[in-house]
């Protein structure tokens, strides 16, 4: 994270009433994969072809900063999914721990 963006994250969890140190934003890494299943499922994101194990390894691979997930005390509580087609972005699959809603995980994701 950049020196600039802390303070910025410290006011977007303050709102949240989360501390900054309690949720971590990081990179989607292949072994999250169950966890973040379990998650969109529990959203109740209904499961596509496109969402296997081997086509989000081909999505990460391809552009892995566009898949995050908020950690905390080492359980994931939210994920969020991107796509960039040069010209227009999109978010896709943006979940957050039912428990941990309305506690500012979204807007940080």
């Amino acid at each position: 994270m950049t020196p600039a963006l802390r303070p910025k994250l410290a006011k977007a969890l303050s709102v949240g009433g989360l501390h900054p140190r309690e949720i971590q934003i990081r990179e989607f890494r292949l072994k999250d994969y169950d966890s973040v299943l379990e998650l969109w499922l529990e959203a109740g994101f209904h499961f596509r072809p496109g969402d296997r194990k081997d086509e989000v390894a081909k999505k990460i691979k391809r552009d892995p900063e566009l898949f995050l997930v908020a950690e905390q005390q080492g359980r994931i509580v939210g994920a969020v999914m991107g796509a960039w087609d040069c010209r227009r972005g999109w978010v896709y699959h943006l979940a957050v721990a039912p428990k941990e809603q309305r506690r500012g995980v979204g807007t940080l994701l």
